[in-house]
């Protein structure tokens, strides 16, 4: 299974995995459930995650409650150790021995009818090439309850049609108008059940369209590399923090804080 997720990665720069221990990311789940009891004070409803958006509070206090949330998934680094355990295997697979991971780990709520989302992006540039994205939904994906991906072929053409666009002095709004419709149209709308992650190299253009479902939408968002490859603007130790080093990294550390110098 590892050997075609890899395959799968250099062909269309992405694969679907399945979480082999559910019991680490069932961890993460009851603890954003838990701190979110403490936050909203009793206001939990029994199917939460896919209810949330029926909770009575205003957006002011809904703001708040994602603040504090964020900041309790992130302190530590708790969520980032944690992802990194869960993906372990098939990160180092790919990338080695030597591996960092983004201390703060992104928590997404999209609620039905939100269009507050960043709609058509890649993140690389600003990211790094040598990255790769584990978008880890909490809650099973459908339609537009969901994320969709481009492949490596139709990232290429349309950021090559958008080039030759924009060197025919094509107006900005149709380009754009052609960027959105190409995207949506040729990306791939995978079903993903709780316990199945999409990881996806950055410098591939994805979409988040509006869900326009009846159940609200909860991911987390992963980051890996390797140490010694080169960063985006997000560098270490800023953004990244050590997840796992070779034992000749060890040795080389080692030797730079003694007498063997």
């Amino acid at each position: 299974m590892v050997e075609k997720n890899i395959k799968s990665l250099l062909k269309n720069g992405y694969f679907i995995y399945n979480v082999k221990d559910k019991k680490k990311l069932n961890f993460l789940k009851d603890d954003i459930f838990k701190e979110s009891k403490k936050i909203l004070k009793g206001k939990i409803k029994k199917n939460f995650f896919n209810e949330f958006h029926n909770i009575n509070i205003s957006n002011q206090k809904l703001n708040e409650y994602r603040l504090k949330l964020m900041k309790k998934v992130n302190v530590g680094e708790k969520f980032s150790k944690k992802g990194y355990e869960i993906f372990q295997e098939i990160i180092q697979k790919i990338f080695g021995l030597d591996i960092v991971a983004q201390k703060n780990v992104n928590l997404v709520i999209q609620k039905p009818n939100d269009p507050s989302q960043i709609s058509v992006h890649r993140d690389a540039p600003p990211n790094s090439d040598y990255e790769l994205v584990v978008w880890v939904p909490l809650v099973n994906t459908f339609k537009s309850k969901n994320m969709y991906i481009l492949d490596k072929n139709n990232t290429s053409k349309l950021i090559k049609k958008i080039k030759k666009f924009s060197n025919n002095n094509k107006k900005s709004e149709k380009i754009m108008d052609f960027y959105y419709s190409f995207a949506f149209n040729k990306s791939k709308k995978h079903k993903l059940r709780f316990g199945q992650a999409l990881i996806f190299w950055t410098g591939l253009i994805h979409c988040v369209p509006e869900n326009q479902e009846k159940e609200t939408r909860w991911s987390l968002n992963f980051r890996f590399k390797n140490t010694f490859s080169p960063y985006g603007t997000k560098g270490f130790p800023d953004y990244f923090a050590v997840a796992n080093s070779s034992p000749i990294t060890k040795l080389a550390l080692e030797k730079k804080g003694s007498d063997f110098n």
